[in-house]
């Protein structure tokens, strides 16, 4: 064997005998190799590969793959069935950490037997063992029995014993850093700079980012069998397609990591005591300003002292998380793919010795796997705490590509390099992204189509030939006006001033800009406007909704501000304006696989009669107006108090328990970014906003919104509680009624709203308002949700 290799394998083979029973192990050595009475199990088959001096080699695969056994068999703890292994140099292996102690003995006696196992002389021993004790910063308790020692204490003396003794070669099975805090530290930093004094280390893990980022080589083993050895850049990109697809199979790996960072500890989260603030704030980039001490109303998360000192700084950790969609805070955002700007705020503190450290941001999708990561350190920016100690960093996602479905962010906080993880916060927000189009996976790549015109006009007859064979189901042509007096276009926000003015037009009174911009604030185009000449004379506009049908996660839209001006209304035909602006909406944005599945209104009577005759509406469903009369006194179990827009919050584990309780219905999603946006952001409206609980308990039992409306008496806009809560919370409102001086409480429900609260006898009152789906892009996709819809009065902008 050449003398520049550390390690050469030839043909390993290991095989274990599995036995049922003891007695079978008696007679199989009674019977020798006459007869067999166990199952062999073959931990390893055919293992080859050398190790060159100096070489870092990964070693990955799932649990059970071979890992450990390989190591065991490098180490002498097992050995092999079969084959030829040579090792050139000296051992020092981090597998068990501790496992050869004596806990009778003293942390000083066990530094001398674990020396004396791995064959160094008590003389050589003498001379380490003060940097020993040093570097496990146990001293005071050295000379106790060890089976005093915390697991803490434990890990760190096994340890600094097994990295103090100069090995040639370091053996690690996933314990590339141990303990927490400082000596997590500077046990990383102790196994870095042995590979950088030219060790042959061997390292066993399933961070695929540290193999990647540490390792020369990396081998692959999948059932005791070599699937590949080569280059990580080769080898673990296609072992994390091996789990992707594991974990699409819905079958789990045995191990592995498919996050861009589970790297030293999957519980390397911050303790209980140190909350991180997770609420949620353009390209991509990263805005570093570190010289700065937090703010005044985030003293909660800094240490008690009133002075910031860098004394104060005890170890580098995150001290709070925000995620913005388009300046809109939240952990559950909803954003809009090419459009919304994703921003992530992070702070932090650092003693003076890590001061400068890397922000890594990583996003899971719903299934656990990583779609994308970005680190500070890659794209070359040096982020500083400072003198202070405090540091602050944002990162901006711009017109943000990932395509329709849910998601996860997470937060870590590295070393400079990228190598150490300090702290994490994951996930510290989700993110429901909603497309136009129908696009599938997980990002939309920048591109841009090109056809050549010549090319075009020579197969002109081929396409022409084949065009419709690609279409299962033609879609019938917009009629045209034969002057084409009229053209429907999808409006931005360059008509907004033109739509202003046909809103005063159509219906006799203003609406603001912040009303406008706070109504159609996630929708990508406001909706269709149809112009004549330059001249708008109608409009359909549709506000983007969460919706769920039957438990499954949609994006919904409520159609509104269907407007024509006056001079025009009488024109209904299909050539007409009214019609255009419909239809144009439906056609291009409402249906199966288009950016809205399900489509619904609060139109009057007469406005449905004339989109259902016209084909652009089928009704699937309608409102009524239920009332009770106010209720003096006051409940013995149940209190009210009113919220505001920083406690919403409390919305969300309602929220879910309501989910729950509408699995065969249609509702629109009620969490807290939508409650905050709804009433918290709407300009120039105020609504009673009351969180209801017990009072022994203080548990929550659900969210009221009112709003007086004058002599009618009391809204009740929205309820977000589970369904038996509903009962007890329309008597809380009823008792908030009278309270407020007013005889009667009221408010829109659909048939299946309602039922909820039959049990407090309500006056119900029809209404000539109705629900309409889309029947123009497919009457029987808008019908699977007809008399299921679960709708309220807040379900819509106008209230």
């Amino acid at each position: 064997m050449s003398s520049n290799i550390a390690v050469h394998a030839v043909n390993l083979r290991k095989a274990y005998h599995l036995y049922p029973n003891p007695s079978a192990r008696l007679k199989q050595i009674v019977a020798g190799d006459r007869r067999r009475y166990y199952k062999e199990f073959v931990a390893l088959e055919n293992v080859s590969f050398d190790v060159i001096k100096g070489e870092v080699l990964g070693v990955i695969g799932c649990n059970g793959a071979g890992k450990s056994t390989l190591l065991q068999l490098l180490c002498g703890t097992l050995a092999a069935s079969s084959g030829e292994l040579t090792v050139n140099g000296r051992i020092a292996a981090l597998l068990e950490l501790g496992a050869g102690f004596n806990h009778d003995f003293s942390g000083r006696e066990n530094i001398y037997l674990s020396a004396a196992v791995m064959g160094i002389k008590r003389s050589d021993i003498d001379q380490l063992i003060e940097g020993i004790i040093d570097f496990s910063g146990i001293r005071p308790f050295i000379d106790q029995p060890v089976k005093t020692y915390s697991s803490g204490m434990y890990v760190r003396l096994a340890f600094s014993v097994a990295t103090s003794v100069d090995p040639e070669i370091l053996i690690i099975d996933e314990a590339l850093s141990v303990g927490d805090g400082d000596f997590a530290r500077r046990s990383f930093d102790r196994i870095m700079a042995m590979r950088d004094a030219g060790k042959t280390i061997l390292f066993c893990s399933h961070a695929l980012y540290h193999i990647e980022v540490l390792c020369t080589r990396v081998i692959w083993l999948d059932a005791g069998k070599v699937m590949e050895i080569g280059d990580p850049s080769t080898v673990v990109p296609k072992y994390q397609s091996h789990l992707d697809q594991l974990s699409s199979g819905q079958a789990q790996p045995q191990g592995g990591e498919t996050a861009f960072l589970r790297y030293v500890n999957e519980e390397a989260v911050l303790p209980a005591h140190e909350e991180i603030s997770q609420s949620v704030d353009k390209d991509i980039t990263l805005i570093e300003n570190t010289d700065i001490a937090p703010p005044a109303n985030e003293k909660s998360a800094l240490p008690a002292q009133e002075e910031i000192t860098q004394s104060s700084v005890s170890k580098t950790r995150l001290i709070s998380t925000k995620v913005f969609a388009d300046k809109i805070e939240g952990t559950l955002l909803n954003v809009i793919s090419d459009k919304t700007t994703l921003s992530i705020e992070v702070k932090f503190c650092a003693p003076l010795a890590d001061r400068k450290v890397g922000v890594a941001v990583v996003i899971h999708s719903a299934g656990g796997l990583l779609v994308s990561s970005c680190g500070s350190w890659n794209d070359n920016v040096v982020i500083d705490a400072g003198e202070s100690g405090y540091g602050f960093t944002r990162l901006d996602f711009a017109k943000l590509p990932l395509l329709k479905g849910r998601y996860t962010l997470g937060v870590l906080l590295f070393c400079e390099k990228g190598l150490f993880v300090h702290d994490e916060a994951d996930p510290v927000c989700t993110i429901d992204v909603n497309q136009i189009g129908a696009a599938r996976g997980f990002v939309n790549l920048p591109h841009q189509w090109e056809r050549s015109p010549a090319q075009l006009k020579e197969n002109s007859s081929l396409i022409a030939a084949t065009s419709v064979d690609l279409q299962s189901k033609p879609k019938p042509e917009p009629p045209k006006s034969k002057a084409s007096r009229w053209r429907a276009i999808n409006a931005t926000q360059a008509h907004e001033n033109m739509l202003l003015t046909l809103f005063q037009d159509s219906f006799g009174h203003s609406t603001d800009t912040k009303q406008w911009r706070w109504k159609y604030h996630f929708a990508t185009s406001p909706g269709a406007l149809v112009l004549e000449g330059e001249r708008a004379v109608a409009f359909n506009g549709g506000m983007p909704r969460t919706v769920y049908v039957q438990g499954v996660q949609e994006t919904g839209v409520q159609m509104g501000d269907v407007m024509v001006t006056p001079d025009q209304r009488g024109i209904l035909t299909r050539r007409g304006p009214f019609y255009l602006s419909v239809m144009h909406f439906l056609e291009s944005q409402v249906g199966q696989n288009k950016h809205y599945s399900v489509a619904f209104g609060f139109p009057n009577a007469r406005h449905a009669r004339l989109g259902i005759k016209q084909g652009l509406y089928c009704q699937v469903d309608k409102i009524v107006q239920a009332r009770w009369p106010a209720q003096a006194g006051r409940s013995l179990t149940l209190g009210a108090k009113q919220l505001n827009a920083s406690q919403t919050s409390v919305v969300n584990p309602l929220w879910k328990a309501m989910q729950k309780d509408t699995l065969e219905l249609a509702i629109c999603a009620r969490d807290a970014q939508w409650i905050k946006h709804r009433y918290f952001n709407k300009p120039d409206h105020s609504y009673l906003v009351f969180r209801v609980f017990h009072r022994v308990t203080r548990q929550t039992h659900g969210v009221i919104v009112l709003k007086p409306q004058g002599e009618d008496g009391i809204e009740i806009l929205d309820i977000i509680a589970p369904k038996k809560h509903f009962p007890n919370l329309i008597k809380i409102a009823q008792m908030a009624t009278y309270r407020l001086g007013h005889p009667w409480l009221f408010g829109w429900f659909s048939p299946q709203a309602i039922n909820w609260a039959l049990t407090t006898h309500p006056i119900i009152e029809e209404t000539d308002v109705v629900v309409p789906g889309s029947a123009f892009t497919g009457e029987e996709w808008a019908l699977r949700v007809k008399d299921r819809w679960w709708l309220m009065g807040g379900d819509t902008d106008s209230k």
